[in-house]
């Protein structure tokens, strides 16, 4: 498991599907083994359903992780658009004016530490936090922002049905093979000792 420790071995009939992770060029590679050797720790598959539905749970938190942090970026991307439109909606002078005073104050926010300090207090003058910065950012954002947590919302329901689904076929030993299941009803069976089950047996004198 790429030098991952873990106690449940992937079937070698199962590794083609486990070999290539779908991962962008810029994620991490080992915390995504990570990830998958703690799912299978906590899952511990027994089964080829299992195993396989085990993966689909490793593919679906990784792409909620995902999208959160595009969410985070989509807004980040956003925030110097964000600056410049509560600045230049909220001071005086013509329209040229206001524009390139915003764009000069946007600029600062990005260069230098003191610029940046700069930038908060003349926002905080007008009535503005960084808070305020975020909220115009996913405003602006509002659309891409919605599709991405509709497909949030669908990956986390499908992560729970999944979850579900083995709780379910493990209750119900659906999944198991008919030598686990006659081990299964053995294990439930009465043990209680033969000669006390022949002595109930025996008629009445």
């Amino acid at each position: 498991m790429n030098g991952v420790v873990t106690k449940y071995e992937i079937p070698a009939d199962l590794a083609d599907f486990f070999a290539d992770p779908p991962l962008l060029t810029n994620e991490n590679r080992d915390t995504y083994f990570n990830l998958r050797s703690g799912l299978i720790e906590t899952i511990r598959p027994t089964n080829t359903c299992e195993w396989l539905l085990t993966l689909d749970l490793v593919v679906l938190a990784w792409d909620i992780r995902r999208l959160a942090k595009q969410k985070a970026s989509l807004v980040n991307m956003t925030w110097k658009q964000a600056i410049c439109m509560i600045l230049e909606a909220h001071t005086d002078g013509d329209s040229v004016a206001r524009r390139l005073g915003a764009e000069d104050f946007a600029r600062k926010y990005f260069s230098n530490e003191e610029s940046r300090k700069e930038t908060i207090e003349y926002l905080a003058i007008l009535g503005f936090t960084e808070d305020d910065i975020a909220a115009q950012a996913a405003a602006v954002r509002l659309q891409e922002l919605d599709i991405l947590d509709r497909q949030l919302g669908r990956a986390r329901l499908t992560s729970m049905a999944i979850t579900r689904d083995i709780q379910h076929h493990r209750a119900a030993g659906s999944w198991k093979q008919a030598h686990q299941i006659l081990a299964l009803v053995d294990g439930l069976a009465d043990s209680r000792p033969l000669a006390a089950a022949v002595e109930r047996a025996r008629p009445a004198s």
